[in-house]
């Protein structure tokens, strides 16, 4: 599969997830169902770890903030299940973070020497347990910060802003640049459709129903989500 092929079926696939959780949210198990089905086509269609990691990095880190976000009165759902979230959100997030990285590797992908440990240790990370530990305390930060000051969203804008800005000035690739374009622009995007479908309300919404913040927040998300991956998969190499 050439390369702009492949970005353009993950992009169909992006846009039929989308669609799909835009008009059919009020049925949670029929639409779990689903993604489901298409998590599994999905993976026998795109068979790489890579493509694998992304959904599941994706999937955990979204899932554990959309958690205590919620809890804390950030957002709510249309039809909340478990813990005040859809029983879908895992697969819809992490298929979200799959089709998203396929379309830019399709892209811009990465050279050869901005993989694996060589990506890491040339920008002077020298333990990528250690990396990790790192990433897991920033995004906390982030889910505090939202969780904790949604009434302002001002604020709450900034300090995600400088959040994103630490780890983006340690190092970044034009394929870095490439998906956390592409995160904010589809994933606020997809935003605005999910929040004026009623997939999900703001307590405290900016325009077209979200809130100001959400563009440096899926910034942060979307590099933060890009560096575990990466170490992940350097600590899967390495065992």
């Amino acid at each position: 599969m050439r390369p702009s092929t492949g970005a353009k079926v993950s992009l169909v696939f992006l846009v039929i997830l989308t669609f799909l959780t835009a008009s059919m949210w009020r049925s949670p198990m029929l639409l779990l169902g689903i993604i489901a089905a298409l998590s599994l086509f999905s993976f026998y269609l795109f068979p790489r770890n890579e493509d694998r990691l992304f959904f599941l990095v994706g999937a955990v880190m979204a899932t554990a903030g959309e958690l205590i976000a919620v809890r804390y009165g950030a957002w709510k759902y249309g039809v909340p299940q478990m813990f005040g979230i859809p029983i879908y959100l895992p697969l819809l997030w992490g298929l979200s973070a799959m089709y998203s990285r396929r379309i830019i590797n399709n892209l811009v992908p990465l050279r050869s020497s901005d993989k694996g440990v060589g990506f890491l240790k040339s920008r002077m990370v020298h333990k990528s347990g250690v990396k990790f530990l790192y990433d897991v305390i920033s995004y906390s930060l982030v889910i505090v910060v939202v969780a904790n000051l949604w009434k302002n969203n001002a604020l709450v804008a900034l300090l995600l802003f400088l959040i994103f800005l630490i780890h983006f000035l340690r190092f970044h690739t034009l394929n870095d640049i490439s998906w956390i374009l592409f995160s904010i622009v589809g994933g606020v995007l997809i935003d605005n459709i999910f929040a004026q479908t009623g997939v999900w309300t703001y307590a405290n919404p900016s325009f077209f129903g979200s809130p100001i913040w959400v563009i440096p927040a899926y910034a942060t998300f979307s590099l933060l989500v890009l560096r575990t991956a990466l170490i992940e998969d350097v600590l899967l190499s390495s065992s």
